[in-house]
Formats: structure tokens, C-alpha cells, sequence
């Protein structure tokens, strides 16, 4: 018999994004490992809790948000990011790139890359 797999998903502006596919999250924390003159290994330091993500839309005949225009604006948003587990990040984020990708076949894709951190501790 065969497995369920969940979808992760993305909610901005109330709702959740329908048409985007390939959702990439990647969450860092800075950590380093700490050196001495005696000891190659003697510790880790981390610095701030940092994302960077990306998904791609299928191009619809009317977008459900203005991607590219809020790359352009440097628009400041939140987003939750929805995990397959149930769990649920909420994130500030600032487009920081787009591109557009047509084809002779299948829908045309614009791709959307992000940073950002989270608004609270887990």
C-alpha cells in the first residue's frame, strides 16, 4: 500500500500561494567551529539565525501577488512557511531576485528568492 506524502506550502498576505512550485528553505545559524593554538577543535561559536529561500510560480494569466514588483520596491513582508510535519514557521523576509523562464511548452515560471529571519524562537 502506498504512502501520503504531505506538501510544504506558503502563506503571504492572508492566504496561501496556490500556483508556486519547488519550495526551497534553508536556515542557518551562523555556527563556526573555534580553533586554538593547542586545539584544532576546541569549541563552536553561532551567530544570528538567518533564511534564505526560493519557490517558482507558474505563470497564471493574472498573478496572485506582484513578484517581481515587490523585488524591485525591496518590499519588507511576512510569510509562514508551512512544513509537511504540521509545523509552522513565521518569517520576515526581502526579495532579493527574480527571473522569468518561458517555454514553447507548459506554463511559463517566474522564480522568487528570498532572505530573511525568523519573528520567534521555536
Amino acid at each position: 500500500m502506498g504512502q501520503f506524502y504531505p506538501r510544504s506550502s506558503i502563506e503571504m498576505e492572508g492566504g496561501d500561494l496556490i500556483n508556486i512550485v519547488n519550495v526551497a528553505l534553508n536556515i542557518r545559524n551562523g555556527g563556526t567551529v573555534e580553533t586554538t593554538m593547542h586545539s584544532a577543535g576546541s569549541g563552536f561559536s553561532a551567530g544570528p539565525v538567518t533564511v534564505e529561500g526560493s519557490f517558482e510560480i507558474k505563470n497564471p494569466t493574472v498573478s496572485e501577488r506582484d513578484y517581481i514588483g515587490k523585488v524591485v520596491r525591496k518590499e519588507i513582508t511576512d510569510i509562514t512557511f508551512k512544513h509537511p510535519d504540521g509545523s509552522r514557521l513565521p518569517l520576515t523576509i526581502m526579495p532579493n531576485e527574480a527571473g522569468v523562464k518561458d517555454q514553447d511548452t507548459g506554463a511559463s515560471t517566474t522564480s522568487w528568492g528570498f532572505v530573511g529571519f525568523l519573528k520567534s524562537k521555536l
